[in-house]
């Protein structure tokens, strides 16, 4: 779960640093990192898959030649981020306190239920790996959906930063549900 977490921000976070993106408003500013990691991770594997065979490495898609591949190139990622951005590294950190600090408190009514679909729905699997019954993931599956109308229905008193955190989350669930199933 860290390496999913780890491999759907980081390097979209960098890739924002390196394209001068970095003073995005906060919506944008969780929203582009998810999709340019996704990005940065199915080119960085065609960039290694081309190649490589044709050095001799009979399989470019290996752990070890993945990990290798990865960890250099996010090296470099951070390497020219830090470059290109000295002198706002450390204003951003306490800029980000502070707007951290605003996040929370508009998260904070739609937040929590949005930070427990995960660990409802890996809850909902397991006891349906055990039990070998299916309610709790509908359960699961109808209280999803309240919370997507609830945020829906209060449109008008939250702000558009809850929206992303709230499918973030929603799609989260539903993607850490799918290899517990299994």
């Amino acid at each position: 779960m860290l390496g999913f977490l780890y491999f759907s921000s980081v390097p979209g976070i960098f890739l924002l640093y390196v394209l001068n993106l970095n003073r995005l408003e906060t919506f944008k500013r969780l929203a582009l990192p998810i999709g340019l990691s996704i990005s940065f991770l199915v080119f960085v594997g065609l960039g290694m898959n081309a190649p490589l065979p044709a050095i001799g490495v009979a399989r470019p898609l290996s752990t070890l030649t993945l990990v290798g591949g990865y960890s250099a190139t996010l090296t470099a990622l951070t390497l020219i981020a830090y470059a290109q951005n000295t002198s706002s590294f450390g204003a951003d950190l306490s800029n980000s306190l502070s707007s951290r600090r605003r996040l929370w408190n508009e998260l904070m009514p739609f937040g929590i239920m949005a930070l427990t679909l995960p660990l409802l729905m890996f809850i909902a699997i397991s006891i349906e790996n055990g039990f070998h019954t299916s309610i709790p993931i509908y359960f699961v599956l109808v209280l999803a959906s309240a919370y997507v109308l609830a945020v829906w229905r209060s449109s008008a008193q939250i702000s558009t930063s809850t929206y992303v955190v709230a499918i973030w989350m929603f799609s989260l669930s539903f993607v850490l549900a799918s290899p517990c199933a299994a």
